[in-house]
């Protein structure tokens, strides 16, 4: 679908609310695909998809275009027009684009030897993690993920679901559910300690299977340590009591 709707990205120049607009409906797709909720930040359905930007794709499709035009001979009609239209000063629809991302992707990288798919990308991670500065819940998630990359541990199930919320700080916990419902008991139902995230994944004696005694809340929640390895098991024991915890949830009623 994505290569369809990008055909022709480097020569064609399309408004910003088209763009805006598949921005829009790719993060709903991202959020289908994840089982999340719609209040779940936009930068984790991106950072756990994998996925770049439409923009992003824009920018490389046409910075890439150019600099291989500027490549060709002089006797190219291709290279003739790109000439044209910079000597005499045209400013084109596509040139205006074109530079605007070019100001935007290609300024803050200082080695020239990098490719323009490889400069795009960094500037597309560095705006991704600036864009989660100011989100309070994505604290643990900024700090443990480094690279917009897609992770191999969604099943489609729904304690993979609430493995997503829980990364992103969304998890609808009775703590969390306090923030917008004042004076709403924070009590677990089933061990009476305060249900926060934390307590659901790595506490609570009431879930099956029961918490792995050690684990950490970063391992837990399927962020990979230094050499980016992953802890399987504790991944899968994570979903398993979410799932517990939901089921257990909807059947007794209780929010």
């Amino acid at each position: 679908m994505v290569p369809g709707i990008t055909f022709a990205n480097a020569v064609l120049s399309t408004n910003a609310g088209i763009t805006q607009f598949m921005e829009t409906r790719q993060r709903g797709v991202g959020r289908l695909a994840l089982g999340a909720h719609g209040m779940t930040p936009n930068e984790g359905v991106l950072g756990d998809m994998g996925w770049a930007t439409f923009e992003g794709r824009e920018a490389k499709s046409k910075l890439r275009y150019e600099n291989r035009v500027r490549k060709l001979e002089d006797k190219r009609w291709a290279r003739k027009v790109l000439s044209y239209i910079y000597l005499k000063n045209v400013d084109t629809r596509w040139r205006k684009r074109t530079r605007k991302l070019a100001s935007k992707y290609l300024t803050k990288s200082k080695d020239e030897k990098k490719s323009i798919k490889k400069q795009v990308e960094e500037s597309e991670t560095d705006g991704w993690r600036s864009r989660m500065e100011g989100k309070n819940a994505l604290g643990p998630y900024r700090e443990r993920k480094k690279h917009i990359a897609k992770e191999s541990f969604y099943d489609n199930s729904p304690g993979s679901a609430l493995l997503f919320e829980a990364r992103t700080g969304m998890l609808r916990t009775k703590t969390h559910y306090q923030k917008f419902q004042h004076g709403t008991s924070t009590r677990c139902e089933f061990c009476q300690g305060e249900e926060t995230t934390a307590h659901v994944i790595l506490e609570c004696r009431g879930l099956h299977p029961g918490p792995r005694e050690g684990t950490e809340m970063w391992r837990a929640l399927g962020f990979g340590n230094e050499e980016g390895e992953v802890d399987s098991e504790a991944v899968e024991v994570t979903k398993a009591r979410l799932n517990c915890w939901w089921k257990r949830k909807f059947i007794n009623g209780y929010k």
